[in-house]
């Protein structure tokens, strides 16, 4: 379980509890479509920071087989640069044969959710966990020109984890929203 490279700040605990929506260390294989595609991105554009010295495939590869364009590929890149940059802490990002979900994998998934549900205060809160509020700002931007493309082409993060974080966020019994 190796982990992009402290940026500064300090560790984060990886025993903490992941966000709402995702069990812990969740399997990989119980992800839709719309979720594997932003993870592998994720995992992918990782994996050189990580581990400079091996060859690792190209990220953008994944974009072209899902049809984003070019566009999508470079909000999310810069996206990534961003991130890099600015994350206050080393960031729970697995290698990509990795079969688990790390917590701010996770994190990242609730994040393109809530902006492809056009929901930019809900993904304001989940990145402030990791970058400073100007980064946030600057981030969104980004992360939403990559989250509007992968809906675009159907790869859409299940409402139902959307649902859950928002639940847990206003301190709702998940019980009770389910009586109409």
């Amino acid at each position: 379980m190796d982990r992009i490279p402290p940026i500064g700040g300090d560790v984060v605990d990886p025993t903490r509890r992941r966000p709402a929506g995702y069990e812990t260390d969740a399997p990989v294989a119980d992800l839709t479509p719309g979720e594997l595609f932003p993870l592998s991105a994720l995992r992918l554009w990782a994996a050189p920071h990580r581990r400079p010295d091996e060859r690792h495939p190209d990220w953008r590869d994944g974009f072209a087989l899902a049809d984003l364009d070019v566009d999508a590929a470079a909000a999310f890149e810069a996206f990534m640069a961003t991130l890099l940059a600015t994350a206050s802490a080393t960031l729970d990002v697995r290698c990509a044969r990795c079969p688990r979900l790390g917590a701010d994998e996770a994190t990242f998934l609730l994040a393109v959710g809530h902006l492809q549900r056009h929901r930019p205060l809900g993904a304001t809160r989940v990145l402030a966990r990791w970058m400073p509020p100007a980064a946030v700002r600057s981030g969104l931007v980004h992360l939403g020109r990559f989250a509007r493309a992968a809906a675009d082409a159907d790869l859409w993060i299940p409402s139902v984890r959307i649902e859950a974080r928002r639940i847990q966020e206003a301190g709702i019994d998940a019980g009770l929203t389910r009586v109409h």
